[in-house]
């Protein structure tokens, strides 16, 4: 009798194991390992507004850095530069990380001599797990005030809604990559707006995050309109078997 107790018990902890627990199948986290790049485009000017547009685009030295440079600058003062600095990234899937740096100074400028906006490409070229390159942009949208009035003559800079998620395939598993926007406090809060002081200029980092894209797999089930059937989960099936083997055992003992 108790044998017959034992295998009672192995089979109901079988049913409880097969139909209570999760699956072990979900996805480890990986290591994403690149750096990112990024490139300004040609900028969008109103000829009825800005008849005298002044802009170019300056690289660093080693290339990470690329600034777009607008405006005639007034005395004693700079042009506007919108700067976007690349970088090395590492981080686990399903944590947000930085990819690049965002710096904005505001110069006092003349008026008629800036433009509306202007596009940024931003690439990240993966080198862990596997090799490759994904694209993104943003446009970026200037908002200059009169120096009539010193305490309101900052600016603003309007950023571009988030561009979507792109797809990654890393052995067989599907991963979703998407840019989450520019923060200044380290990814818990970002920022689609900023407004600069003359003058002065502000940073912000843009974050991007990668995870795992889950996949649910429907079957169709063909059963007649008026009498539908049930099928019981696959789960609850490995556990009656089970169960019904332990009976047969049990009856075997007794």
């Amino acid at each position: 009798m108790l044998h017959s107790i034992r295998l009672a018990r192995v089979a109901f902890a079988a049913v409880f194991f097969t139909t209570v627990l999760p699956s072990a199948g979900a996805s480890a986290a990986r290591l994403i390992v690149g750096e990112s790049r990024a490139t300004f485009g040609s900028p969008v000017i109103d000829p009825a507004v800005d008849s005298e547009a002044t802009f170019q685009v300056e690289n660093s030295p080693n290339a990470d850095t690329e600034t777009f440079v607008l405006g005639e600058p007034g005395p004693n003062s700079t042009p506007n530069r919108l700067s976007f600095s690349g970088q090395p990234f590492s981080s686990a899937t399903q944590q947000p990380f930085s990819i690049g740096q965002l710096t904005y100074l505001n110069g006092q400028t003349f008026e008629g001599t800036h433009v509306s906006s202007v596009p940024l490409g931003i690439s990240l070229n993966f080198s862990q797990p596997f090799q490759g390159q994904r694209n993104f942009g943003y446009d970026f949208t200037f908002d200059f005030t009169p120096n009539a009035d010193p305490a309101n003559s900052a600016d603003n800079l309007f950023v571009s809604e988030n561009p979507a998620s792109q797809t990654l395939a890393i052995q067989e598993e599907s991963f979703s990559l998407e840019l989450l926007g520019f923060s200044d406090d380290d990814g818990n809060t970002f920022a689609r707006s900023f407004q600069i002081p003359e003058d002065q200029s502000i940073r912000s980092e843009l974050f991007a995050r990668v995870k795992p894209v889950s996949v649910d797999v429907a079957f169709p089930i063909e059963t007649p309109p008026d009498r539908p059937t049930e099928i019981p989960e696959p789960t609850i099936l490995s556990g009656l078997l089970v169960l019904g083997i332990a009976m047969r055992l049990r009856r075997s003992v007794d």
